[in-house]
Order: structure tokens, then C-alpha cells, then sequence
């Protein structure tokens, strides 16, 4: 007997034994004081945990092969709702999420993969909260990290499927590299922030490069940019990473789709505006048919041509699209953004004399492009734009709440807003301990560099 039919015999038997009927069927009139009603939600309540703790031991059992993956899929997704519900107080052991890993990761279903990815990452943030097994699966071996899971096992797979990866050959071959990528942001957000952890990332911007300049799915590009931009900030030294990642990106930006260049875009608007500039003079660089007054550049990329090409882009959005269009809007803010960063609006406008002042300055223009998908106050980064995305992938429908009540995605959600990471950059140029905005007027260390 497969243990699918097992599994619904034991919860068909379980059902009809208790002969009642479902809660969706008691009707607004019924008098919820009455004892025979409370037997009823007794039951249900009970039922309900019987079924979930067969799941969980279901799933997290070596014998699965009998399964169908629409089966397990399902179900990792139900038992991934419940982490997040924070129904039963459920909670899986680290050795039972790296059975569930092992059992998936190879799959040849890309949303079983998928969700195996997820279930693991979110067993690691929502075990940061100090979620508890319930009685009846008994105690856990160990619930307090999964850190040494993710980095000895996870991340290592996860490198080797994108080393070996071909984006271009197959849609579910595309499908898994961007789940691949996703769950590698997860990581570089939450452990990089949680744990202090120094993951070496080097070998991967250069393999992200690769997938970016060779992949055709604009989703797979979309997260390639996002990853390489967080690995920029995630930099020892972000300055000199930037100068040679937007070299590489403006070389992109220069040969792709409109579609594509909205994200790089995005990328570059972000590199600008976290840039240290203090050592450049301060004299408007006049050059060019376009003579425009920019007061500061990245030394690798050309402000006239990058202004030339912004400046087209925008054009081909308002000939080939309609403007109300979303990337229509996005794309004249990345121009706005970057011309914030270097560019004299007009000769009126008083040259920097306070760096302090100036980086205010930038931040204040950055925050009022109104540029990100929450208006809690705090300001989006292009950063934070960039990986919002993944934030949903991870959480779903719960990000909100997540963002809210949960204090390690809380953490890292602002970590990535427009003010922290203002104050990360001058914190970095003046060779400080990087600050992570929390929540207004809350600061706290964060594990960015020059950390005793």
C-alpha cells in the first residue's frame, strides 16, 4: 500500500469514526455555547492536528518514492503556509528538514525542487522566533540553527546546480535556475545578516554574470541582477566592487532588451547612489554635445555616454510603450535617481561643500521618487526594489505580516530601506561599523565590515 493511499485511508477512517460534520457546514445560528457544538469544534480541532502531524512525519520520511510529486508539492506548500500561520506550533528538527532536502533536491519536478528550497529557508527563519514542536512529534533533536545545514549543504548544491546549468536549453531548466538564484538571495539576506557569517561570494558574481549575459528568460536576468547588486553591498569594500560591476552591467545595459535594461537600470541607479565620491572634485565636467553639468562619475563608466543612453532609453519607452506603463515610470526614476547622485540640476544649484550634507541630499531626493512597493516611511533603496521580489517568493502572501511581526525578516527587510543604507555608506567611507536602520529612530549593528 503507497503510503498516499495509506495516508488517506487513515484520514477518511479518522472522519467517519468521528461522525460529525464539517465547521463550513454549522450555520450562523448555532449556539456556540452549546456543549455538543464545542464536542464538535473539539474534534475538528483535534482531526485537524492528527492529519497535520501525518503530514509533517509524511513528508519528512525516507520512504516517500511512492509518492506523486503533485502530492508532495502540495503539501510542502500546506505544511509551508502552516510554518507561517504559526499553526500547531509546528516546527521541523534540523536533521528532519535535511531528510526533506535530501529526498527533494534532486527531483526531477522543478516546483518540488522549488519548494524544497523554501521549506528548508523557511524552517530557518521562522525557528529564529523560537517555534516549538508540539507534543505529539515529541521533542526535537535540534531546533535552534539550521546555519551549518544551509551553508554545508544547501549553498554548496545550490552553486554546483548553477555551475552547471545551461538557462537556455529547456523551460524547466530555466524555471530551476531562477528558483536556484532566489534561494541564493535568501541566503545572502538572512545569514549574512543573522549569523555574521563571512560567505565567500567572489566565484559567484562571476557565475551570475554568466547565466545574466546568457539566459533569455527575463526572469532568470531579473534575478541574476538582483543578486549581483546584493553581493556589490555585501562587499568588503562596495566602492571598489562597484567600479567594476557597473562597468560590466553599463556594457549590458548598452546591448539588451528594453525589458532588460529597466533592470540593470535599477542596478546602476543603486551603484550611484551609495557611491563615495568625497575624494573626486568638485567642478562641473562639461564635455560633449550633451554638456551636462555632472559634478561626480563611477571612474569606469562615461557620464556622457551614460547619459546619451539613458536619455534614449527613456525615448524608446515613450515611442514603443504606452506611458502609463509601469517600466515606463520606472525608467524615467532610474534616470532621476542617478541624475540626483552626480548631476547639477542647473547652475543656480550651489556646489557641495559638506559631503555630509550632499550624501542628505541624494537621500532625500532618492526617498522622494517614491521608487518602492511600501509607504511605510522608511524610503525604498533600489536595493530594496531589486529584491522585494524574493521576499514574496519566500513568503507569499505573508510578507507583509512577516515584514511586521517577525523580527529576524523585519531586521533584514530594513537593513535594505533608503536611510539605512545611507548610513551604511558613510559609515563605510569613513572606515566605521556599518549601521542597519531598523525602525524609526531604532538602530542596531549590523554584520556589514570593520566589526571588532
Amino acid at each position: 500500500m503507497s503510503n498516499y493511499v495509506e495516508y488517506s485511508n487513515i484520514t477518511n477512517k479518522i472522519a467517519t469514526t468521528a461522525k460529525i460534520p464539517s465547521l463550513e457546514s454549522l450555520d450562523s445560528s448555532v449556539d456556540f455555547a452549546d456543549p455538543a457544538v464545542t464536542e464538535i469544534i473539539d474534534v475538528n480541532d483535534k482531526l485537524k492536528n492528527l492529519e497535520k502531524d501525518y503530514l509533517l512525519k509524511s513528508v519528512a520520511n525516507n520512504g516517500i518514492q511512492d509518492y506523486c510529486a503533485h502530492f508532495e508539492s502540495t503539501e510542502l506548500k500546506t505544511i509551508g503556509n502552516s510554518l507561517l500561520n504559526r499553526e500547531y506550533n509546528l516546527s521541523f528538527s534540523e536533521s528532519e528538514v535535511k531528510t526533506v532536502f535530501n529526498n527533494f533536491k534532486d527531483s526531477y519536478d522543478d516546483s518540488l525542487h522549488e519548494e524544497s528550497l523554501r521549506f528548508l529557508l523557511l524552517n530557518y527563519v521562522i525557528n529564529e522566533n523560537v517555534i516549538r514542536f508540539p507534543d505529539s512529534l515529541g521533542e526535537p533533536k535540534n531546533i535552534a540553527t539550521f546555519k551549518s545545514l544551509i551553508l554545508d549543504n544547501v549553498l554548496p548544491f545550490i552553486r554546483e546546480s548553477l555551475t552547471h546549468s545551461n538557462p537556455g536549453s529547456a523551460t524547466s531548466s530555466i524555471y530551476r535556475v531562477a528558483s536556484n538564484i532566489q534561494a541564493l538571495i535568501s541566503i545572502y539576506l538572512f545569514l549574512w545578516y543573522d549569523s555574521k557569517i563571512d560567505i565567500e561570494f567572489e566565484s559567484d558574481v562571476s557565475l551570475l554574470f554568466e547565466i545574466m549575459e546568457n539566459t533569455k528568460d527575463i526572469v532568470t536576468f531579473q534575478f541574476s541582477i538582483a543578486a549581483v547588486t546584493l553581493l556589490a553591498f555585501h562587499s568588503e569594500n562596495w566602492f571598489d566592487s562597484i567600479d567594476s560591476n557597473a562597468m560590466k552591467l553599463f556594457e549590458i545595459y548598452q546591448n539588451c532588451t528594453l525589458e532588460k535594461k529597466v533592470f540593470v537600470g535599477k542596478a546602476l541607479a543603486f551603484f550611484y547612489s551609495i557611491y563615495d565620491y568625497s575624494d573626486q572634485h568638485v567642478h562641473p565636467e562639461k564635455s560633449g554635445e550633451n554638456s551636462a553639468p555632472y559634478t561626480f562619475k563611477i571612474p569606469t563608466i562615461d557620464n556622457d555616454r551614460l547619459f546619451t543612453e539613458l536619455s534614449q532609453t527613456v525615448s524608446d519607452f515613450k515611442t514603443n510603450i504606452q506611458p502609463g506603463f509601469m517600466d515606463y515610470q520606472s525608467i524615467e526614476k532610474i534616470q532621476a535617481s542617478i541624475n540626483a547622485s552626480i548631476l547639477l540640476v542647473n547652475d543656480s544649484e550651489l556646489l557641495p561643500t559638506d559631503y555630509n550634507q550632499y550624501e542628505q541630499k541624494v537621500l532625500n531626493k532618492i526617498k522622494a521618487l517614491d521608487i518602492g512597493p511600501r509607504n511605510d516611511g522608511n524610503g525604498c533603496s533600489w536595493l530594496q526594489v531589486l529584491v522585494n521580489p524574493v521576499f514574496t517568493w519566500l513568503f507569499g502572501s505573508h510578507f507583509e505580516t512577516e515584514v511586521q511581526k517577525n523580527q529576524l525578516a523585519r531586521n533584514v527587510y530594513y537593513s535594505l530601506s533608503a536611510s539605512s543604507i545611507s548610513t551604511a555608506r558613510t559609515n563605510q567611507r569613513l572606515n566605521l561599523s556599518r549601521y542597519t536602520h531598523i525602525n524609526e529612530p531604532k538602530f542596531i549593528k549590523s554584520p556589514h565590515i570593520h566589526q571588532e
